[in-house]
């Protein structure tokens, strides 16, 4: 653990250093992308030890001498930052098939929850852009040129989010292979059966619920309109 962690602090010195004051900013820079360098190099390819993301930033913290002083009232403060990172906005897409009666759904490889691939937008970003970025990184798909920006699903203050929106992409073709290029955050991508999402009730499907009205109501529009999937992937 402890190399994979000095490793981290190598890689993203600079960033850490110039916000070493700014305990919200660091903890971004930590989650967003060292967290994941980590899962993925140290705790899946080297078996170092697996950690939540306060438990990684406070180790981290404790590493690196000019980060120290941020270690004050840690629980508190990333408490704070969680509530923060929850207000960012997400989007990702609904993925269906030619036939649209089966969509895609990621697996986490932590908790093995099940959802449609999405993430936060960064900064600068379009909300195409970013939920193209996130279903290439959670899927491997390029979907870039299939994203009609007037079709799409949002809700606010869902699974932990202030607002997600996620643009319906018609006509893939289920032969087509989907491996992400995440390692550790993505378990499984898979289609599944449209008509199954009503039986989705548990935990593991908390992020899937409340859009399977909308999703079963956008899919009565397109039959009643006789609108075909214009693009095939």
């Amino acid at each position: 653990m402890e190399q994979g962690l000095d490793d981290i602090i190598a890689r993203f010195w600079v960033d850490l250093y110039n916000y070493r004051e700014d305990f919200q900013r660091i903890c971004f820079i930590l989650i967003e992308k060292p967290y994941w360098i980590y899962k993925d190099n140290w705790v899946k390819e080297r078996n170092a030890a697996s950690l939540e993301e306060d438990q990684f930033c406070m180790n981290l913290m404790q590493r690196c001498e000019f980060l120290q002083p941020l270690l004050k009232n840690f629980t508190n403060r990333f408490q704070e930052f969680q509530r923060q990172r929850g207000m960012v906005p997400k989007y990702g897409a609904i993925l269906l098939n030619k036939a649209m009666d089966k969509v895609v759904l990621v697996s986490s490889h932590i908790h093995h929850n099940q959802g449609f691939p999405k993430g936060k937008i960064n900064q600068g970003e379009t909300e195409a852009l970013c939920a193209s970025r996130e279903i290439s990184e959670e899927t491997g798909l390029d979907i870039a040129e299939m994203i009609n920006e007037k079709e799409y699903i949002f809700m606010e203050r869902v699974a932990g989010v202030k607002y997600l929106k996620l643009f319906v992409v018609t006509g893939l073709d289920e032969t087509v292979e989907m491996k992400p290029t995440v390692k550790y955050e993505i378990e499984e991508v898979k289609f599944w059966p449209v008509s199954d999402l009503d039986r989705y009730t548990g935990k593991k499907h908390k992020q899937v619920q409340p859009f399977v009205g909308a999703i079963k109501k956008w899919l009565r529009k397109k039959a009643k309109n006789r609108i075909s999937p214009v693009r095939t992937y």
